[in-house]
């Protein structure tokens, strides 16, 4: 609780006049005080009366009557306002409206029974909430002094203050069929002029360039005019100053690498916004303590933000989105969000900030480990190629990539972009790295024969990557690199041997692999003896699934 200072409102000629009146008000939110009853409808705390050009002692009679009723108003809640403009049947404190369409027209042209000498000016607002840059009021008046203007101009009007005491009018809107509200349960207690349609509930748009200047609080008021402007011929019924939310929320829903960018989505609601266009979201680097880079932004429609802060005009404006590039940029270091409205365009000048918590996407220190189950060259122009690979950054840098490297000739051989393959013996072993489940990959590469050269080294780069195009080397990225694979291992057997053709010939069979195969392509089988070569024959190599399964390295 807080003490703030409330504003008297009354008309003198042609200027607003204000007293302060020192009250106590919670600070957060709408605040709207008093809620009228039949025998309490003394206005010097709550509502305030402004009369032209009637007689000054009608002001101050609003006690005449007191003794005379004591059943206590129903106050109806903003939920409630669209049930309570039914002729049917009245509205008591246990009543539940019906659901039939009013009929306010054919009301409004019948002739009224009253009690003409009641001086009393009653009245209430029942709620007051902002959304979208519009007030919606509910509430009613009812006194006899309206009777000499009639119930054709009916208005409701803002007026804000600044705190150096002075005000302007904010906006006002023109009572109608579709606005005016039936009150009987009014009627029931006070029985003066128009009581039995005494209600209302209506929007009234709000000045918002004015509402900056205007802000330190704001008052309603229920005007009965003999004018169709309204402005002159009237009796008024004022509320108690109502003090907007002056707190600054905000979420940020989103922060992590998307499409090779830092991408950044929440939403930012304040009334401390109003007049300050210019929305900007600013990415701060809170471990060396300076600001990055900053980027203008249009807000975006958030209904369930404004659901949540009704009182908050911008609310339902208040999202945005952002991408900010990855160079030079350190994503271990701790990262922040400020989201400023701004009166400048370049978001200085007079604003207002929000500082969203801190994040560090990445470890400062990434665990980053592989293994290669299988490297199988076996298949002629074809290499396939499985095991995992696990890292800290795999949630930031979430595009996989695997490459076939000659590291004999120095450059890429192939490369492809690759599916998770879950891997739980891996998240076993390392429960603590994100994404060790899905660590995981089995790629067959197409290669050229040519490019599988005897006598090379080859390497698999297993990468993590924040860009999601050819082999990820444009983005932030983390590579594990498999020890060498050298192509000079051979192997061979001979499954038969024996004599032919009365012993003048030999029959063999039997299978010979070597990845020296891969440039040399012509086998041949030798006969030897005593280490000198009798005869050699070219042959035509057979398939051998067997032998490819126990030396799937072998070319």
């Amino acid at each position: 609780m807080e003490q703030k200072k409330h504003f008297k409102l009354y008309k003198s000629g042609k200027q607003w006049i204000t007293a302060a009146i020192a009250t106590v008000a919670v600070s957060t939110g709408i605040i709207l005080g008093g809620v009228a009853q039949a025998d309490t409808t003394d206005s010097a705390d709550n509502q305030s009366v402004a009369t032209q050009p009637i007689s000054d002692q009608q002001e101050n009679n609003n006690n005449s009557n007191n003794n005379k009723q004591t059943q206590t108003l129903k106050t109806f809640t903003t939920e409630s306002v669209a049930e309570i403009n039914h002729p049917q049947e009245s509205v008591s404190n246990n009543d539940t409206p019906s659901k039939e369409p009013a009929t306010l027209e054919a009301t409004l042209s019948q002739t009224q029974s009253y009690d003409q000498n009641d001086n009393g000016s009653y009245g209430n607002f029942d709620s007051i909430e902002v959304n979208n840059n519009q007030l919606h009021v509910t509430g009613w008046q009812a006194t006899n002094q309206a009777a000499a203007y009639g119930n054709q101009n009916r208005f409701l009007i803002v007026i804000g203050h600044n705190d150096k005491g002075e005000q302007a009018e904010l906006g006002r809107t023109k009572l109608n069929n579709q606005t005016i509200v039936q009150r009987p349960d009014v009627k029931n207690v006070h029985n003066v002029y128009n009581a039995e349609n005494s209600g209302f509930g209506a929007k009234i748009q709000l000045d918002t360039n004015k509402l900056n200047t205007y802000r330190n609080a704001i008052q309603i008021v229920s005007r009965y005019s003999g004018s169709a402007d309204g402005n002159s011929q009237f009796v008024d019924y004022v509320s108690a100053p109502v003090i907007f939310d002056r707190q600054n929320y905000a979420w940020l829903d989103e922060m992590g690498v998307v499409n090779n960018q830092l991408h950044v989505t929440g939403w930012n609601a304040t009334n401390k916004a109003l007049g300050k266009d210019n929305h900007y979201i600013i990415l701060f680097d809170r471990t060396l303590g300076h600001e990055i880079t900053r980027k203008k932004v249009n807000n975006i429609s958030r209904i369930d933000v404004a659901e949540a802060y009704p009182q908050v005009i911008n609310a339902a404006q208040s999202g945005f989105t952002a991408d900010f590039s990855l160079d030079n940029l350190d994503l271990t270091h701790e990262l922040q969000i400020i989201s400023r409205y701004s009166d400048a365009d370049n978001g200085e000048g007079n604003y207002v900030s929000y500082w969203l918590a801190p994040q560090r996407l990445l470890p400062q220190e990434a665990a980053n480990q592989g293994y290669i189950d299988q490297f199988n060259i076996s298949k002629n122009g074809k290499v396939t190629v499985t095991g995992w690979h696990v890292s800290d950054v795999a949630t930031v840098e979430n595009n996989r990539f695997l490459i076939l490297f000659d590291q004999t000739a120095g450059h890429q051989i192939a490369s492809t972009k690759i599916s998770n393959v879950t891997r739980p013996d891996v998240a076993q072993a390392y429960p603590n790295i994100k994404g060790a489940l899905a660590s995981g990959f089995n790629v067959t590469f197409d290669v050229n024969p040519a490019d599988i050269v005897f006598g090379h080294q080859y390497s698999i780069v297993s990468r993590y990557s924040t860009d999601p195009n050819g082999n990820g080397n444009d983005g932030k990225r983390t590579d594990f690199w498999s020890p060498s694979i050298v192509l000079n291992q051979s192997a061979n057997a001979i499954d038969q041997l024996y004599l032919t053709n009365n012993g003048n010939g030999i029959h063999v069979t039997g299978w010979m692999a070597s990845d020296a195969s891969a440039t040399q392509n012509h086998p041949y089988i030798l006969v030897m003896n005593n280490g000198k070569e009798i005869t050699r024959k070219a042959v035509q190599l057979s398939t051998r699934s067997d032998v490819a399964k126990v030396y799937p390295s072998i070319f």
